[in-house]
C-alpha cells in the first residue's frame, strides 16, 4: 500500500492544510443535557511517518500536537448555544489544565502497526503533562494514502481531572475521542 520512504500529515506541511486533528468531548452527570459537547480543533500538528523497506508493517509514526493551539471548533447540544464568553472562558480552562508554557507540545510515538487491508492498528504512547501513556488508535488507510483514525483517551490516566460544575451535576465524561484525518504523501523536502 504504502512503498518505503517518509510520509507527513498536518497542517504544519504545504498542502496539507486540510489534515484534520480533532479532540471530542461528550457530557456527563444529571444535568448533562444543559452543557455542550466539543470538538476541539489542533491548528498545529505534524505525523510523520517512516516506512522501511521491510515494508508498512514495520512503519514508525511520530506525531507533535502543539497544546497552545487548541481550541474549539464546534459546540453542540446544551439548552441554549454556546455563547461568546462561554468559549473563552472554557479555552481559558483547557489552557489552564494543559498548561502550554510547562508543556507546550504532546507527542506520539508508535510502538506496533497492524494493517489488514485497508484496516489500520496503531499501538503507541500518547506523552502529555509529562506523563506517557499507551495508546491504540483504529481506522482505515487506503491507497492513495487517505487516513483516518480515532482513539479513546481516558484524561484521568494523564492526571486530568474533567472538568465539572454545579457541584458535578454537569461534567466532561473522562473519555475524550482524539480523531485524525488526512493524506500521507511523500515528504518532497527530504
Amino acid at each position: 500500500m504504502l512503498d518505503a520512504g517518509e510520509y507527513v500529515l498536518g497542517p504544519e506541511h504545504p498542502g496539507h492544510e486540510s489534515d484534520q486533528l480533532a479532540v471530542r468531548t461528550s457530557r456527563a452527570g444529571v444535568g448533562a443535557r444543559v452543557g455542550h459537547d466539543l470538538v476541539i480543533g489542533a491548528a498545529e500538528w505534524s505525523a510523520r511517518v517512516i516506512v522501511p523497506p521491510s515494508g508498512p508493517g514495520d512503519a514508525t509514526i511520530a506525531a507533535t500536537i502543539q497544546t497552545g493551539s487548541l481550541a474549539i471548533s464546534a459546540a453542540t447540544g446544551g439548552v441554549k448555544p454556546m455563547s461568546g464568553s462561554d468559549r473563552r472562558t472554557t479555552e481559558k480552562n483547557m489552557r489552564g489544565v494543559l498548561d502550554p508554557r510547562a508543556f507546550p507540545t504532546a507527542t506520539f510515538a508508535s510502538t506496533s502497526i497492524t494493517i489488514d487491508g485497508t484496516t489500520l492498528r496503531v499501538d503507541g504512547d500518547l506523552a502529555l503533562l509529562g506523563a506517557a501513556r499507551p495508546v491504540t488508535l483504529t481506522g482505515t488507510i487506503d491507497e492513495s494514502g487517505q487516513v483516518e483514525v480515532t482513539a479513546q483517551v481516558r484524561q484521568s490516566r494523564w492526571g486530568i481531572t474533567p472538568f465539572s460544575a454545579f457541584l458535578g451535576a454537569l461534567r466532561l465524561a473522562d473519555d475524550v475521542t482524539v480523531a485524525i484525518r488526512g493524506t500521507l504523501e511523500l515528504d518532497g523536502t527530504r
